[in-house]
């Protein structure tokens, strides 16, 4: 794969906001409130984060599929609520969204990421290539701000109602990069274990979990396979 192999899309406002709305929705009745109530609401808030930047990659490579007549329809797999599959053709594909860098980068910096698949805690994703034909990795840039329109003591009682206009998010050069798409055969094929603490992008401090991984540099791009109709 090369840098000019990889797409660049902006992330745009509505696709922010419908992040919004599920992150919210899934995370309603599930934020650790035990201990310090700052790190808890910390805590709940770099979930929010998390879940809005994935349904943003997930929002451009479904434009994108859409853009270029590319037929799809929701597959039903097991897998943590910020992974999306879609059934393209005749493959189940799922979506694995990171965030790279909060600040711009360039699609040659993306190739020096590692496509990661967690392999090893509780959130296993390595066995969910059991249930799909092929994996696509995108990795969003740029700063998302969160911010609390909502008075801390609510959010801190035992069965908040916080609802999206709670939250104000401010964003600032938000893209994502549609990199690899390989199949399932070319990740097993590829991928080696990768210890919890291993510096590779985009965990420039150590991944925090055990996972299965590879150089995006070495994988089938998502361009080639919408290109020779793979997928």
């Amino acid at each position: 794969m090369q840098s000019q192999d990889i797409l660049c899309s902006a992330i745009l406002a509505e696709d922010v906001q419908k992040g919004l709305r599920f992150a919210v929705a899934t995370t309603a009745g599930h934020r650790p409130l035990t201990g310090d109530h700052l790190e808890a609401v910390q805590a709940y808030l770099n979930r929010v984060r998390e879940l809005v930047l994935a349904k943003c990659a997930e929002a451009a490579a479904v434009r994108f599929l859409r853009a270029h007549g590319v037929n799809y329809l929701p597959a039903n797999v097991e897998a943590s609520p910020e992974l999306m599959a879609l059934r393209i053709k005749k493959e189940v594909v799922l979506i694995r969204p990171y965030h790279f860098a909060d600040e711009q980068v360039q699609a040659a910096d993306i190739l020096r990421a590692y496509a990661l698949l967690w392999n090893g805690h509780e959130h296993d994703e390595w066995r969910l290539r059991h249930q799909v034909d092929r994996l696509i990795f995108a990795y969003t840039s740029g700063r998302l701000w969160i911010t609390l329109q909502q008075d801390l003591s609510t959010l801190l009682k035992p069965s908040p109602s916080l609802q999206p206009d709670h939250i104000h998010l401010s964003t600032e050069a938000l893209q994502v990069f549609l990199a690899a798409a390989p199949s399932v055969q070319e990740c097993e094929q590829s991928f080696r274990q990768l210890p919890a603490g291993k510096r590779c992008l985009p965990f420039q401090n150590g991944l925090p979990y055990p996972a299965m991984g590879c150089p995006v540099r070495r994988l089938t791009a998502f361009r080639r396979v919408v290109e020779w109709g793979g997928v």
